[in-house]
C-alpha cells in the first residue's frame, strides 16, 4: 500500500509538471498568434472556474458558495491574497514575459520555483539552511545563469532578457 501511494504521488507530480509545461507552450503559441495576454488570462480563468465548479459539485457534501460568507475574515483575506498572487500576478508576469522570450527559456526559468520556495521559507518562515538546501540552491542558480548566459552577455538580446526577467519575477507571487 505504501509503495502504491508513493507511485501515485510521483504520477501526480509528473501530471502537474506536464500541465505546467503545456500551459507555457500553449500560452506562447497563442501569444505568437497575436492573442492578447489578457484574453488568454480571461479564457483560462473561465475554463478553470467551470472545471473546478464541476469537480466541487460532484464531491459528496458539497456546500454552495453562500457558505463562503460564513468564513472568518482572516481566512477570506488569505484566500483573496493567494488568488491574486498565484492566480493573477503569476499569470500576468508569465504571459508578459512570454511575449519577449521563448517557451523553452520560460520553462527552464519556472523550474527554478522550488529554489525560490526554499529561499522564501528561510527568509519568512525561519527554516534552517542545511548543506543539502545550500547545494540545491547553488546548483539551481548556476544552472539558471548558465542557460541564460547568452542573454546576459549579448547586448542584442535585451528583448529576450526582459522576457526572462518577467518570467523570473512571476515566480515571486507564485
Amino acid at each position: 500500500l505504501c509503495e502504491s501511494l508513493l507511485m501515485l504521488s510521483y504520477l501526480y507530480l509528473v501530471f502537474a509538471q506536464l500541465t505546467v509545461s503545456y500551459n507555457i507552450v500553449s500560452s506562447k503559441f497563442l501569444i505568437a498568434a497575436s492573442i492578447s495576454p489578457f484574453i488568454i488570462l480571461q479564457l483560462r480563468f473561465i475554463f478553470a472556474s467551470i472545471v473546478i465548479a464541476m469537480i466541487a459539485m460532484s464531491v459528496e457534501g458539497y456546500h454552495s458558495p453562500k457558505n463562503l460568507l460564513l468564513w472568518p475574515s482572516q481566512f477570506k483575506l488569505n484566500f483573496i491574497i493567494q488568488a491574486l498572487c498565484a492566480g493573477l500576478f503569476f499569470n500576468l508576469f508569465l504571459l508578459a514575459g512570454l511575449e519577449h522570450t521563448s517557451a523553452g527559456s520560460a520553462g527552464i526559468i519556472t523550474s527554478f520555483l522550488p529554489s525560490m520556495i526554499v529561499v522564501f521559507s528561510i527568509l519568512f518562515l525561519k527554516e534552517s539552511l542545511n548543506f543539502q538546501k545550500s547545494l540545491s540552491l547553488t546548483l539551481a542558480t548556476f544552472g539558471l545563469i548558465l542557460v541564460n548566459a547568452k542573454s546576459f552577455l549579448s547586448s542584442q538580446e535585451t528583448h529576450h532578457f526582459w522576457g526572462d526577467l518577467l518570467v523570473f519575477l512571476s515566480l515571486i507571487p507564485e
